[in-house]
């Protein structure tokens, strides 16, 4: 019985932290997406961020991921 039990128990969490992961990783897909801008240039395409208020800045990075990676 307590077999059956603590195998219950576990299944239930292992569910709960999968649920949990997959909502964690849609709010974090959708912030990502949701500040950044693509725009086409003669060299391809370019992802950019405006963030704060002052002088500007720009960041070049040689990595091929987005402006979060910067």
């Amino acid at each position: 019985m307590f077999l059956e039990i603590s195998l219950i128990f576990v299944l239930l969490l292992l569910l709960w932290i999968i649920v949990t992961f997959r909502r964690w990783k849609k709010f974090i897909q959708s912030t990502l997406t949701a500040n950044s801008t693509n725009i086409e240039t003669a060299r391809g395409t370019i992802e950019y961020v405006k963030r704060g208020d002052g002088p500007k800045l720009l960041l070049i990075h040689g990595g091929p991921g987005g402006y979060d990676q910067g």
